[in-house]
Formats: structure tokens, sequence, C-alpha cells
């Protein structure tokens, strides 16, 4: 090409300027090649596809061959040629190319031969198309779907340590429960009595575990109350800078005017102490600052491109808690598991303290959100939404008498779809003095607590049970007897009853595993029985 002018060619066709016009009123950028691919025709697209101000700077810019244009796509071009001259349909191939100022953008190349004698020389016609923006948009959608799938992962996770820590509760009762009776039988003196009080203390190790397990599926036991992070925060500051390395420091950036939250605040500190470790130890041996800061933000204005894990985020203002390290950060691998029950980088640890921050985080009804780097440290992001106002407290429990009720015989309805959490709870019961109506399922409780409905002084009902729930059964009974006090018991927490249960007036929940005297004690708040324990 060198010679002429722009556009200029030897066919008669292609040297009518219709033709030229014709190009220049696609859209997408046009591209005319002879039959050994030199550019003989391009169009105002084309042009500004390559960052030029005209077509005679396009010819100039590409020279005697297409190829010159391209960054990648060298040999899946000239093997979409080779087939177009073997007599291969249209086709298209997606290339890297290079704009006049070194900028380089994705284009899909649409190739089709042609076969017109008018036209002469021209073999080739190409239509350029840049897909930057398609190529932006399916990033997009690949980064929010796997997000999403992250997060319906950790979901699906915290329902499973939910169920798993429930069940573990319901089987701990048996364990703990049997061996406090079992110490209540043993002298002091007993050779079995160190073993059993071991298996009791393994037995309440593990109960805690659970109760991390109920905390990361966000099924734990919040006590809610009005506060201020910044002052919170503040209160622990001197027990934080105790607890970090010597070349660690604790920078506090608080504001002391941030609206109020509705929360646990020994769940909240639990959840700042395990961040902030959670960065110093990101940043050892060598060091640095741990930041931490309190910030109030609009659902609006929240950063969406890290994705947001816990609860969705209603409209309006949240606080923020913001622990941010300098230190090794982490890499998408990593990131996408730190929050899994039991995954850990650390050479002890259960890998339970990421994962009981995500729990409390759901349970407060917030969110959490995480920047990293490899190598540029991370940021993580606590999103709690502003007090609405007074919440009914859990499960509205009725008023408990200042003197329980002396009731002789007094007779207990006790219902668990657990064999081994019924054996336990009448055995402590029955040492008590209580007299017990055991019932093994929700179907049972209420045909032997209606049939006797009027010897009943108290009911004990599971949450979950087969066939009708403990809130069925209670609702059943109450309206047989309105002033049955009713305790509700489950391995999960007595927030699991609050918004579900709140309006049957229950008297009391009991949270498993128990030993058998909390038992006791919690029954012994409403009704006694009228005659000496056994």
């Amino acid at each position: 090409m060198g010679q002429g002018t722009p556009n200029e060619h030897v066919g008669e066709g292609l040297g009518d300027p219709r033709l030229v016009a014709f190009a220049d009123a696609f859209p997408d950028g046009v591209m005319v090649c002879d039959a050994a691919g030199t550019p003989m025709i391009v169009n105002q697209a084309f042009a500004k596809l390559l960052g030029v101000p005209n077509a005679e700077a396009a010819l100039a810019y590409v020279g005697p061959a297409l190829q010159r244009l391209l960054v990648t796509g060298h040999q899946e071009l000239a093997r979409q040629l080779g087939r177009l001259q073997a007599g291969s349909p249209a086709m298209h191939v997606v290339v890297e190319c290079k704009r006049q100022d070194g900028s380089v953008f994705p284009v899909d190349l649409q190739l089709a031969s042609i076969n017109a004698p008018a036209l002469a020389p021209a073999a080739l016609l190409i239509t350029c198309r840049d897909v930057t923006e398609q190529r932006r948009g399916q990033a997009e959608r690949q980064r929010v779907a796997e997000h999403l799938h992250h997060a319906q992962r950790l979901e699906s996770l915290g329902v499973l340590a939910g169920g798993m820590a429930h069940d573990f509760n319901n089987l701990l009762v048996g364990v703990l429960g049997n061996a406090s009776l079992a110490l209540m039988d043993l002298s002091a003196d007993a050779p079995a009595r160190v073993a059993v009080q071991q298996i009791a203390l393994a037995a309440r190790r593990a109960a805690g575990l659970s109760q991390q397990m109920l905390a990361y599926s966000g099924r734990g036991a919040v006590a809610r109350e009005p506060l201020r992070l910044s002052r919170l925060i503040s209160e622990l500051a001197q027990l934080l800078e105790a607890t970090l390395p010597k070349n660690t420091r604790l920078e506090l950036r608080l504001d002391a005017a941030e609206p109020e939250i509705d929360g646990d605040g020994a769940q909240l500190q639990q959840v700042v102490m395990n961040l902030i470790s959670n960065a110093s130890e990101a940043m050892a041996p060598r060091g640095g600052t741990v930041r931490v800061s309190v910030l109030t933000l609009d659902a609006t204005e929240l950063d969406r491109r890290e994705p947001l894990l816990g609860t969705a985020l209603a409209p309006g203002k949240h606080v923020c808690i913001q622990v941010e390290d300098s230190g090794v950060g982490m890499d998408a691998t990593v990131r996408n598991r730190i929050f899994e029950p039991f995954f850990t980088t650390k050479a002890t640890g259960r890998g339970m303290g990421l994962a009981a921050v995500l729990g409390v985080v759901r349970g407060h009804r917030g969110a959490l959100q995480v920047g990293t780097t490899p190598g540029e440290g991370s940021a993580f992001r606590v999103f709690l939404p502003v007090s609405r106002g007074s919440r009914p407290t859990v499960a509205s429990p009725a008023p408990v008498p200042s003197v329980p009720l002396v009731v002789r015989d007094a007779v207990v309805l006790l219902a668990d779809d657990e064999e081994v959490v019924r054996e336990v709870a009448s055995r402590a019961l029955e040492r008590a003095g209580y007299t017990l109506i055991v019932a093994s399922d929700g179907d049972d409780a209420l045909a032997k607590g209606s049939e006797r409905i009027e010897e009943i002084a108290i009911a004990i009902l599971d949450l979950t049970m087969p066939g009708k729930t403990g809130a069925e059964v209670c609702e059943k009974l109450r309206l047989l007897r309105p002033d049955l006090p009713v305790l509700l018991s489950s391995g999960y927490s007595a927030d699991e009853a609050n918004d579900r249960f709140a309006l049957l007036g229950l008297s009391g929940f009991v949270q498993k595993p128990y030993l058998p005297q909390e038992l006791v004690d919690t029954v012994s708040r409403f009704v006694r029985p009228g005659r000496d324990a056994s």
C-alpha cells in the first residue's frame, strides 16, 4: 500500500466512493483486504478503534498486514484465515490489538470471503468490534457468581455447624448429666471419682466448642442492649495492647459521636479481640501497626467490590468496625476459606476464631467484608445496623414468682425426642422430689399433657420434636390452662425462640447442655414439691 491516496484502489468497484461511504456507515470497524492480506479499505470506525484521526492514518498504521496490530492471537488468526481460503464459511476470532498509543484492547474479528469479480482484487472482509466492555461485564458476572457461590457455601457450612452443635448439645446432656449424677453418688475418696471428674471436664470443653459452632451458624445466644462501639473498644484498649507483641502497635481511630447499635457487648468485644489477634499474627514476626477504626456509613455508601458475608444489609445507617494490618495478606484460596470452621493456617488452634466472628456478625444481623492483597496486608470490616429502638426480650418470659409455688407431689411434664436427655432430666428431677410425666415427641406430649392438664405444675418442652414442636404443644396446652408455666429447652440458643415464640409468654429457656442441678434450679424458680427430696 504506500502509494496512492487513502482508499484508492486498482479494482474498479473499490474505487467507487459509494463503497467507501457504505463501509463508513457501519458502527463496527471494517477492513477489506486483498488475497495477500494487505488492507485496502478501512472505515472511520476502524480508525477510531485504533485511536487515529482518520482512515488514511489507520491504513498507514496497519501497514501491509493485519498481524502487525496483534498482540496475541497470531496463530489462531492464521489458522482461521487458512480455513477461510479453503472454502469454510464466515467465522470469527477474538484477538488482542494494540492502539497507536500503545494500549491493548480485545477485538472480535468477523472474517468472510469476498467472491465478487467486480470487486477484485478484494478477497477478504473483516469487521472489528471492541469487546472490552463485554469482557468487563463477563468478568463482573463471574466475580458476582463466585462471591455468591462463596456466600452460599459459608451459609451451608453455617447450617451444618448449627445442626451439628444442636445434636452435640443433646448428647452432651447425657455425658455431663450422667457424670454429674454419678459424682453425687460417689464418696469423696471413691477410686472412680477422679475419672468421672475428667469425663465431666472433657464434656464441658466439648460444650464450649459446640457453643462456638452455634456462634458460627449465627444461632448463638445474643443479649442485645444499646451499645456504642467506640466506647466498647476504648474500654478494651488497655487489655488489647497487653496482648500484642512488643513490636506491634495498636492505633485507634474512634468516633465518640457514632450512633448506638443493639448488640451483645461481650460477643462484640470478642469479635474485636479476634480480629486484632488475627491482624497481629499476620504481621509476625516483623511487627507493625494494627489500626482499628469506627465509622458510620449508609448502606448505599458501601464498597461492593468485595463480597459482603453474613446478613443482607437493610437500607439505612450502619456502624463499621474496621481492623487493618500491614501483614502478609492472603491469596484468593486462603481468603475464600478463612471463615470455614476448623480451617486454619496456624500451627496451633482449632480454626474457630474467624468462623465465630462471622457467626457473631450473623447473629447481630450484620455483615462482614474482607479486603486483602498478598504482601500488602488485610482489612476486615464489620457492619452492624444502627439501633432502631427497643426490641422484645428473649421469648417474652412470664414474670418469675418471687416465692415458688409449693405443690405436693409436684408433677412435671417432660417432653424430648432424645432418650438420653429424657433419662438424665427424669433422674435429676425425681431425685429433687418431682413426679414425672415423660413424652417422647410433640404428639405424645400433647396427648399426655391434655389428659392430666390439672395435675401438671410445670412443663419442659424441647424446641424441635417430631410431630408437633415445643411451641405448638405449648400453644395447645395454654388453651386448656393459661396459667401453666412452660420452659422451652433446646440445643440451639434462646434467641432461636425469640422471634418465633415471643407471643407464647414462655416462662423461661433451658439451654442444652445443662447440668442436672441447673435444670432443677430453673424448675424450682416456679414450683417446688411439697415433700422432701429423696
